[in-house]
């Protein structure tokens, strides 16, 4: 049996706690506290300086310094993003994560100017963690744009992303 890390984080109340190995904190953090709340430290702290990225966004630099500029990126486009993750299966070093993403597209994303309308990004990431640090990764994403949430659609981000004091 895997011994529990020293945090554990949870998504969810009914997901339970979904990051409960070392390997998946460290993915759960870049995800939510990188992506969803803007920290860039955490990169530094998180990824490994040669961090392999095999989607990159158009013009991203290599390593480290790429994830940061895309991290920028993401969080110029939607500056109000919330995310959550629906999913985390881990084998090894990998890490599979299915997430979500919603906000307000508020900035230009490769020459599409902002529309002020909610935007949502659903994806799927199969990330390598090594001594701690992200070092690899393959994403998919599906971005949309002029996205109409249902009702539904906002609660389950809701039910994901809010964590009750």
């Amino acid at each position: 049996m895997t011994e529990q890390p020293k945090e554990a984080h949870q998504d969810s109340k009914t997901t339970g706690t979904i990051a409960n190995t070392p390997e998946k904190v460290v993915v759960w953090k870049y995800m939510v506290q990188g992506w969803g709340l803007g920290d860039l430290a955490l990169v530094d702290e998180i990824v490994a300086p040669d961090v392999i990225d095999h989607d990159p966004f158009s013009g991203q630099k290599a390593g480290r310094e790429g994830w940061k500029q895309a991290l920028l990126m993401i969080r110029g486009i939607m500056p109000d993003m919330k995310v959550a993750i629906e999913e985390m299966v881990q084998e090894g070093e990998h890490v599979a994560v299915r997430y979500v993403c919603l906000g307000t597209n508020q900035g230009e994303f490769q020459g599409r100017p902002p529309t002020g309308k909610p935007m949502l990004i659903r994806g799927i990431g199969i990330e390598r963690v090594t001594n701690g640090k992200m070092s690899e990764t393959h994403r998919i994403l599906d971005i949309r744009f002029d996205y109409q949430p249902s009702t539904q659609d906002v609660a389950s981000i809701w039910d994901l992303t809010h964590v009750e004091e």
